[in-house]
């Protein structure tokens, strides 16, 4: 594999990535070419001191010096070996990351066959990643490497398959075509997250506080003729009318 290099690396915010996207994006091959990664940490507190200047550690100087070795029979010596065509890097899987990634692809051939169009799509070009990423692993951990260890792999392999089950979920919940799927998708989201014992309706309407009455009734409406919930009543102890309870029921 030539160039086994990550092309961009680019930061967002789930409040202006997701509203941006379609289905369009996911079905046309265009999000399943990144491996998108979310935090779930909130914001980073800056530090209370200014930064150091602290010296650059041995270990990086000694890697930068063994990757960036004269190439032997060129005239210009210090090109990075694997960065040119005439230096490429070549590597094996070991017998172990062998087996792992031929697990791995039948593991996506699975979810290409078994999911919806839009998180296949995701999954699509899942084991490439892994195999693009275990390879940039390996040379990190040792440059001189001439195979992908099983523990690069393994790594590789839980990293996109993590990000691409949190990207489908995210996507489920936030990525709509049009302003009646994205209400119903918002609702969908918050009653799934509420697990078995369901969400009140008076939790969702607070949940739900950009959505006008009568949009909320059509979500639910919605979601209820779309089989993913169902609305039960909740007796309450006293006198006061029954409340309702929104349950998820659609199978995962």
């Amino acid at each position: 594999m030539e160039f086994p290099c990550l092309h961009m690396f680019g930061t967002s915010v789930p409040g202006r990535l997701y509203p941006a996207m379609s289905s369009g994006h996911i079905l046309d091959g265009f999000l399943n070419r990144m491996v998108v990664v979310e935090s779930h940490h909130g914001d980073v507190i800056p530090p209370d001191h200014d930064p150091d200047n602290a010296p650059c550690p041995d270990s990086v100087i000694d890697w930068v010096q063994r990757v960036a070795k004269p190439e032997t029979g060129r005239e210009a010596p210090g090109n990075l070996v694997g960065m040119v065509p005439g230096s490429p890097v070549k590597l094996r899987n070991d017998p172990l990351a062998k087996v792992l990634f031929d697990d791995f692809r039948k593991h996506v051939r699975k979810k290409l066959m078994d999911d919806d169009d839009r998180a296949a799509n995701l999954w699509n070009r899942a084991w490439q990643h892994a195999a693009k990423i275990a390879i940039i692993v390996q040379l990190s951990i040792d440059p001189d490497s001439s195979q992908v260890s099983h523990e690069a792999a393994s790594w590789a392999i839980r990293f996109v398959s993590t990000a691409i089950s949190t990207m489908v979920e995210a996507i489920d919940g936030k990525v709509a075509d049009t302003q009646a799927e994205s209400n119903w998708r918002l609702v969908a989201s918050i009653v799934k997250e509420a697990g078995e014992s369901g969400c009140s309706r008076t939790v969702l309407s607070r949940k739900t506080q950009s959505l006008s009455s009568r949009e909320r009734e059509d979500a639910l409406r919605q979601l209820v003729d779309l089989g993913y919930v169902n609305v039960v009543s909740n007796p309450t102890s006293g006198r006061g009318r029954p409340g309702q309870i929104v349950l998820w029921i659609k199978s995962n």
